[in-house]
């Protein structure tokens, strides 16, 4: 079975992560496949827009830690392709849309908010920057990139989960849903997009994506700073460690 699945419904796509008993979780595998429907979506001219979700209780639980350590890291490199940064930026030239139907943490966090142009969230979704409870500095930059208010930034800056609703409310998520009702606002979603003069349509993404303000200079040495000492301290090794041997963390500051 492959790890990620890839069907047509008319002009749309609808990509599944499909690793369900170990939460969506990104190993190399599920990044190759996903690489693949990325691929599969950028060439074919007759689909305009793409919605993805996972399966079974999770979105995605972000980089596979233990697959990670055994392998010695390298996940990164696996996410990356010509036109996509799984982890940050999406260069694809058509729309994407999350279904978001349960966890989404850390990359997968990004994958459902970040990576795409809208995201449904069923009210069973959990939005969360796991990073920040295992050590390591990501996502303090995530609610400027989304215009959220300073209180709400905080909340996912200092490792909150965030409900579908509380996601829905402070303007990180398009809608939330009753879980039943999910796939079908998000086709719904899809249509519409499909329905629209393309060319227009990706006028109109590619300015979007390129209005997000730049980090200032000054806070981007700050931040180089800060990130250099946070991945070389005993805390952003515990973090993981802790993960693996399934136990409470026991971070040094």
């Amino acid at each position: 079975m492959p790890l990620v699945t890839y069907e047509k419904q008319g002009a749309i796509a609808i990509i599944t992560l499909n690793r369900p008993e170990k939460l969506n979780a990104m190993n190399a595998q599920l990044l190759a496949d996903l690489r693949g429907a990325y691929e599969e979506f950028a060439r074919d001219e007759q689909v305009f827009v793409a919605v993805i979700t996972g399966s079974g209780r999770a979105f995605c639980a972000g980089r596979d830690i233990k697959e990670q350590a055994q392998t010695g890291g390298g996940l990164e490199a696996a996410a990356t392709t010509q036109n996509v940064d799984l982890y940050m930026t999406n260069a694809l030239s058509k729309p994407m849309i999350a279904a978001v139907n349960g966890f989404a943490g850390g990359s997968g966090y990004l994958l459902a908010t970040r990576f795409v142009d809208l995201t449904v969230a069923a009210e069973a979704a959990i939005f969360e920057i796991t990073e920040v409870r295992l050590g390591q500095m990501y996502g303090w930059e995530s609610g400027r990139e989304f215009g959220l208010t300073r209180t709400a930034s905080m909340e996912l800056a200092f490792g909150f989960p965030l409900s579908g609703r509380r996601a829905f409310e402070v303007g990180l998520v398009n809608d939330v849903t009753p879980n039943d009702r999910l796939m079908a606002v998000a086709m719904a979603r899809a249509e519409h997009v499909a329905r629209m003069p393309q060319r227009i349509i990706r006028y109109h993404r590619e300015l979007l994506r390129m209005m997000i303000p730049p980090i200032p200079e000054d806070v981007q040495r700050r931040f180089t700073q800060y990130y250099a000492a946070a991945q070389s301290s005993a805390d952003f090794v515990e973090g993981d460690r802790a993960f693996i041997e399934k136990r409470k963390t026991q971070f040094s500051s």
